[in-house]
C-alpha cells in the first residue's frame, strides 16, 4: 500500500517538474531570443531558431548551441561597443551548467532532484542574460545620443616627389639597400 503511494507521489512529482521545466524553458528561450535580436547582425544563429530546443532529443544538443551563440554574440557586441565585459562570453558557464544538469536529470533514481536543480540553474542563467541584455540596451541607447566620430584621415595623402627621391638615391646609395641577412653578416664580419 505504501509503495503505491510513494510511486504515485513520485509520478506526480515528475509531472510537476516536467510542467515547471516547460514553463521555465519557455521564459528562458524568450530571453535568449531577445538577446539575439539585440545583436542580430553579428550572431551566427537566427533569433527564432532558439525554439528548436523543444524538439525531443535534438533539443538536448540545441540548448548548448543556443547558450554558446548567445554568449559569443553578447561578448562580441560588448567589444564592438568599446566595452570590456566582465566575462568574455557572458553567461556561458552558467548556461552550460544548467544544460548539463538537465541532461543528468535522465539518470534514474535521483533524476528528480537533478531536474529541480536544473530548473533553478536555468533561472539563474536567464537572469544573468537579462542583466547583460538590459546593460547592452542601455549602452546602445547612450551611444546613439552622440554623433559618430570624425574620420582620422580627412585630408588627401601626400604626393610623392620623384625628383627628391632620385636625389636621395644619388646622395646616399645605401639608403634603399635591404637589411643584411644572418649569412651576409657572418661573411662580412667573419663570424662563424
Amino acid at each position: 500500500m505504501i509503495s503505491f503511494l510513494v510511486d504515485g507521489f513520485v509520478e506526480w512529482l515528475w509531472w510537476i517538474l516536467l510542467i515547471s521545466w516547460g514553463i521555465v524553458t519557455a521564459f528562458w528561450l524568450q530571453m535568449m531570443q531577445r538577446a539575439l535580436e539585440l545583436v542580430f547582425p553579428f550572431n551566427k544563429m537566427k533569433p527564432k531558431n532558439v525554439w528548436l530546443t523543444f524538439i525531443p532529443f535534438f533539443g538536448l544538443y540545441w540548448q548548448f548551441a543556443v547558450v554558446q551563440s548567445v554568449a559569443e554574440s553578447l561578448g562580441r557586441e560588448y567589444i564592438r561597443r568599446g566595452i570590456i565585459p566582465g566575462e568574455p562570453r557572458p553567461g556561458l558557464g552558467s548556461g552550460f551548467t544548467a544544460n548539463i544538469l538537465l541532461c543528468c536529470a535522465l539518470i534514474p533514481n535521483f533524476g528528480i532532484l537533478v531536474a529541480l536543480i536544473s530548473n533553478i540553474s536555468r533561472l539563474v542563467h536567464l537572469f544573468k542574460i537579462k542583466k547583460h541584455t538590459l546593460e547592452l540596451a542601455e549602452i546602445m541607447r547612450v551611444q546613439m545620443q552622440y554623433p559618430p566620430p570624425e574620420p582620422i584621415m580627412n585630408y588627401p595623402p601626400p604626393e610623392i616627389n620623384t625628383e627628391f627621391e632620385e636625389r636621395l638615391k644619388q646622395n646616399n646609395p645605401n639608403r634603399f639597400v635591404p637589411p643584411e641577412t644572418e649569412e651576409e653578416a657572418r661573411r662580412k664580419w667573419g663570424r662563424k
